[in-house]
């Protein structure tokens, strides 16, 4: 899918050309196998802070970006609790690059089964990367994410390690494990059960 060590799309759009250390030290790293053939179709990485940060030491940076994160956005729901940030994705061979989509679901699938206290995902979208290499990478699926509204672009400027023309894009649980509600079991629930049980 990706060549070691070259530079290519997914270098530039997710600035990590050390695949194998991400694959190694990334906080959770998911690799998707075609069940018929045994070959790896997708591979996924995530982290609890945004590509770009890595090895940062001041307050603005590495797991400590919920506070420039909230005053930019003027979102306080999201810590690296219950967040995780989207560091790369991608999907290849024929089945992979037709359905990038779907194999974006089953990660995710796998990521809020595997931790179910997260309650989204974050994509940075760097503002430093070609349009074209963006659309590339993110187009096919664009569809699982939202565009967060930007409150104060000044805070973006001041974050070091991310450009100040980035984007951030946000994918609810939701999206991919509906919601459910338990309750207790009424009285009525009788008729809409006795189907199911009569099967």
């Amino acid at each position: 899918m990706v060549e070691i060590g070259e530079d290519d799309i997914y270098n530039r759009v997710y600035s990590y050309p050390k695949i194998l250390k991400l694959i190694e030290t990334s906080y959770l790293a998911i690799t998707v196998i075609d069940r018929e053939t045994g070959a790896v179709v997708g591979f996924a990485a995530f982290e609890d802070f945004p590509q770009g940060q890595r090895g940062m030491t001041d307050d603005k940076h590495y797991n400590l970006w919920e506070e420039w994160f909230r005053n930019a956005y003027r979102i306080q729901e999201f810590t690296s609790l219950n967040t995780l940030w989207l560091s790369y994705f991608i999907a290849g061979g024929p089945l992979g690059t037709q359905n990038q989509h779907n194999i974006l679901k089953q990660v995710f699938q796998t990521v809020y089964t595997s931790l179910p206290d997260l309650i989204g995902i974050l994509f940075l979208v760097r503002g430093d990367a070609d349009e074209d290499d963006i659309r590339h990478c993110f187009e096919p699926i664009s569809g699982y994410f939202q565009k967060l509204a930007l409150k104060d672009r000044e805070q973006m400027a001041n974050v070091r390690g991310i450009h100040k023309d980035s984007e951030i894009y946000y994918s609810s649980r939701v999206h991919v494990v509906p919601y459910i509600e338990i309750r207790k079991a009424k009285q009525e629930d009788h008729d809409d059960l006795a189907d199911v049980f009569n099967s």
